[in-house]
């Protein structure tokens, strides 16, 4: 849009989303061709980028405002908001203190309409977040407390496991094999059971990613953003790693730090020492 499209007599123009546009004109050009909206025939100067979006709406297209001169003139109007991006090297206190002295001067010249009126700059991030981030944080905080009781049984159920194998392991290690390898073995196996419970829990989320969307509250900003992408499936795969790790090495120096020989006899007998180390 220019200056002189916002003039009551210019011809009528439209920007239109990358949706719409796919949606109306499919893989053609929609620039320069027009479109019927709300009965005035309106040609397309731009179309969106396939990323964009306004962070409190989804617009589908955007026309100028065209208001009269009367209107322009009326002081009492609030419904307007502007998104400005700070010059580079000015701080927030900065816009604020020359937000103030404009208002001091629009308060000055209209009193009647604007006596009360104030003007302030507010982050993008704190106007769309602030009011949501302690339940983010909240929900995000008993995601890791389930995360951490899921790989405390794990680590329990390893440990149950490892009681039955230290004969195993004493026997290899009688015949030569080195605490440093056998580390290693259990290590691979705790992490390949991390990573399948990771990667079923991808499986599981995108499965459940259109339900779990459709019941969060309207008013959760970017909400239609919401997506298995390249970082989701990297953070799933980290913690899959170091909860595979971290609750399996347990196990691992348990088994390897005993003497062999005391696992070898006391074998079938049995032991309360694993229980003691479960418990």
């Amino acid at each position: 849009f220019t200056a002189a499209d916002d003039h009551a007599g210019a011809p009528p123009i439209v920007v239109l989303s990358h949706a719409l546009a796919r949606r109306v004109f499919g893989e053609q050009s929609a620039v320069g061709r027009t479109i019927g909206i709300g009965g005035v025939t309106s040609t397309v100067v731009g179309v969106m980028s396939p990323d964009f979006t306004f962070p409190d709406y989804d617009a589908q297209f955007w026309i100028p405002a065209r208001f009269n001169a009367q209107f322009r003139g009326n002081r009492d109007q609030y419904f307007l908001q502007a998104v400005a991006r700070l010059k580079a090297g000015v701080t927030l206190e900065q816009a604020r203190a020359q937000l103030e002295t404009v208002m001091d001067a629009i308060r000055r010249d209209y009193p009647q309409f604007t006596q009360n009126a104030k003007g302030g700059v507010v982050p993008m991030k704190d106007l769309l977040v602030d009011n949501v981030r302690a339940r983010l944080l909240t929900l995000m905080g008993a995601v890791v407390f389930i995360l951490l009781i899921a790989c405390a049984n794990l680590g329990n159920l390893l440990l149950a496991r490892a009681s039955t194998r230290r004969r195993e392991i004493a026997v290899r290690q009688a015949l030569g094999a080195r605490s440093g390898r056998l580390v290693r073995q259990m290590l691979t196996e705790s992490i390949m059971l991390a990573c399948a419970g990771g990667l079923a829990g991808l499986a599981l989320g995108y499965a459940l990613l259109d339900v779990l969307v459709t019941w969060l509250p309207q008013n959760l900003p970017r909400a239609n953003e919401i997506s298995l992408d390249l970082v989701v499936v990297g953070f799933t795969a980290a913690a899959s790693l170091v909860s595979g790790v971290a609750f399996g090495l347990f196990p691992a120096l348990q088994l390897v730090g005993r003497t062999p020989m005391h696992d070898v006899r006391e074998g079938t007998r049995g032991s309360r020492h694993g229980g003691r180390i479960r418990g």
